[in-house]
This record gives structure tokens, C-alpha cells and sequence, in this order.
């Protein structure tokens, strides 16, 4: 599971979000993607956050899960 459009700044988004992690532990990603009005500007273009952006705090948060996602699949890999 991955918490996304997340605003720090709510506390219904820190709620969702403690709650998300104390229902279902490791199945929770620890990258969060904030929210962010890039992804509407990337959207409309046409172009990945990535290419749009690259290096913006977006394209950073993306990184993150990518590494994460990559991480755990090396520790199942037998």
C-alpha cells in the first residue's frame, strides 16, 4: 500500500495515515507521495513527473518509492 496525495499540514491525512500503518504494518510502503500542484502541470503537458520535473521534490518522492519498491523485492528474492 502506498499513502499518496498526502498533505502533512491535515491531520486528517496524518490520521488516514498512522491508522493505514497500524492496520496493515509492512504492507505500507515508508515513501510517502506528498501532494503537489506539479502533478497537474505534468499531467496536462503530457509528460511524466520525471521528465517534466526532474529533480523536483515530485519526481524525489517517485525515486523514493522506486528504490523501496526495488529493496523489497531484493530481500524475497530466495
Amino acid at each position: 500500500m502506498i499513502v499518496t496525495i498526502y498533505d502533512q499540514r491535515r491531520s486528517t491525512a496524518r490520521h488516514l495515515e498512522q491508522a493505514l500503518r497500524t492496520t496493515h504494518g509492512a504492507l505500507v510502503f515508508e515513501t510517502v507521495i506528498r501532494d503537489r500542484a506539479i502533478y497537474t502541470a505534468d499531467a496536462i503537458v503530457g509528460a511524466p513527473t520525471s521528465v517534466y520535473a526532474p529533480g523536483s521534490p515530485a519526481d524525489q518522492d517517485y525515486a523514493a518509492l522506486a528504490a523501496e519498491l526495488l529493496a523489497r523485492q531484493e530481500q524475497k528474492a530466495p
